[in-house]
């Protein structure tokens, strides 16, 4: 598919129309993260845990 067609086939008709509250909007993001066993999560880890973790990441 060109890139030029792939927003049109995903646009449904509560994009292109108009409905009753048209200025309200609704979001909704969901993020699942995990922590490798044995090191903490990404925005804690120092420079050496880092490193080790991308060496046993690699050996699998």
């Amino acid at each position: 598919m060109p890139k030029e067609n792939l927003f049109r086939a995903l646009e449904s008709k509560w994009i292109t129309e108009a409905g009753p509250d048209p200025d309200v909007v609704l979001t909704s993001r969901v993020r699942l993260a995990r922590n490798l066993q044995g090191f903490p999560f990404p925005h804690l880890l120092d420079e050496a845990n880092s490193q080790k973790m991308l060496r046993q990441g690699r050996d699998l």
